[in-house]
């Protein structure tokens, strides 16, 4: 099993890859089976398209930070609480985004993310 200490330094290695667009970071994270789930569409991504997704992010949003970020450790993973913010590059428009996600762990990688968040909002990928 996973210890407590172990979960939140992968929640807080996870923020600050993604706040600093270390996609290396990332991809090292993310363990080789993951699936990311989000509640708008109910579909469970694989490791490439959850990749393809945080590429996503790290490309196409400026100044994408996570703020207001609470983080739970709960067995064998983490609650996030948190709003994600930034700037689409291709518009300069303002995303904001609040969120909560439920982050499983095992063997210091995460295998598993569901991501429930109002798409209306933003940092959906895709064009804006």
């Amino acid at each position: 099993m996973i210890s407590e200490k172990d979960i939140l330094v992968i929640a807080n290695e996870l923020k600050r890859a993604f706040e600093e667009k270390d996609f290396k970071a990332i991809e090292n994270i993310y363990s080789d089976d993951i699936v990311v789930w989000h509640n708008y569409d109910q579909i469970e991504r694989n490791r490439y398209d959850s990749l393809e997704s945080a590429k996503w992010v790290t490309t196409e949003i400026e100044k994408f930070s996570i703020d207001e970020c609470n983080i739970f450790p709960i067995q064998g993973g983490f609650i996030q609480q948190c709003v994600f913010r930034g700037f689409y590059k291709s518009t300069g428009k303002k995303m904001e985004t609040y969120a909560m996600i439920r982050v499983y762990c095992k063997k210091n990688k995460v295998f598993r993310i569901e991501d429930y968040s109002d798409p209306s909002q933003g940092a959906v990928p895709g064009p804006k």
